[in-house]
């Protein structure tokens, strides 16, 4: 699957989730079932720029923030 197939994917993913849970309510998850992103490494291979890796992890911090504010029961059990 090529990079612009897999974002319309996300979009009409995340349109049919939305669409089901206004007929059927919420759909809930387990606990722990999605682990916060892990730290950026100290040693990066050398094609990786820190900025980059840095400016990545704080996209997944970010989207990983929001999708447990939306699900609430994920929260709390995270490996610390």
């Amino acid at each position: 699957m090529s990079w612009p197939q897999a974002k319309l994917l996300a979009f009409f993913l995340k349109s049919h989730v939305a669409a089901y849970e206004a007929i059927h309510g919420r759909i809930t998850l387990d606990p722990g079932l999605v682990q916060p992103p892990a730290s950026v490494p100290a040693n990066l291979p050398a094609q990786f720029s820190r900025d980059l890796a840095e400016k990545v992890w704080a996209l997944t911090k970010k989207n990983y923030e929001e999708f447990t504010k939306e699900n609430p029961e994920l929260r709390g059990h995270e490996h610390k």
